[in-house]
């Protein structure tokens, strides 16, 4: 009877690894689709949606990460183009007082970082706005220092005016320098 068995079992085995041949497959298909294979294909077919579901899914996060990353370069960005703007507006308009060295040490950090985040040609911005207000203050000590009917004084007043007249022309200038760094339109 073991041997009837074993008979059996081994004809049972030959007709399942017995290549399949139907009129309905391609002559290069035929033999390739046992029970065995077509056991895996649902597997298959799931783990393959589900990686495409996962590298969709990380191609949109790389997508935010992105975003977050220019959303925030463009709020330092914008934090130090309002910081030049407000001291160019005070200093062309008031002058420096009790708070120049305020302003200038916020310039003079400020002027540190704003290389690394617009470039040279703004950090150079930055670099003589702070070189011209210390050329301000200057000015205003030594404009205080003279006396009205003193021969220096008309020199000392048209340094003080034209150092007034140099913010207020950056003043003017700013929008355009900073225009190519903060502008949304080229971000998408």
């Amino acid at each position: 009877m073991p041997v009837a068995s074993s008979a059996a079992s081994a004809a049972s085995l030959a007709t399942h690894l017995a290549p399949v041949t139907s009129p309905v497959l391609p002559w290069w298909a035929q033999g390739i689709w046992t029970s065995e294979l077509a056991k895996g294909l649902p597997a298959a077919v799931i783990a393959l949606l589900i990686g495409g579901v996962a590298a969709a899914i990380s191609w949109r996060q790389a997508r935010i990460a992105n975003a977050k990353l220019k959303l925030d370069l463009f709020d330092r960005r914008f934090s130090l183009y309002i910081e030049l703007r407000d001291f160019l507006v005070y200093a062309s308009g008031e002058g420096l007082d009790s708070n120049e060295l305020n302003f200038l040490g916020r310039m003079r950090d400020s002027a540190a970082s704003t290389h690394f985040l617009f470039g040279a040609a703004v950090g150079r911005d930055f670099d003589e706005a702070y070189s011209k207000a210390v050329e301000l203050r200057q000015a205003y000590r030594a404009l205080r220092a003279t006396a009205f009917d003193a021969p220096g004084r008309p020199a000392a007043e048209a340094k003080v005016s034209d150092l007034h007249g140099w913010f207020a022309d950056q003043l003017k200038g700013q929008r355009a320098r900073f225009a190519k760094y903060l502008d949304f339109e080229k971000w998408h």
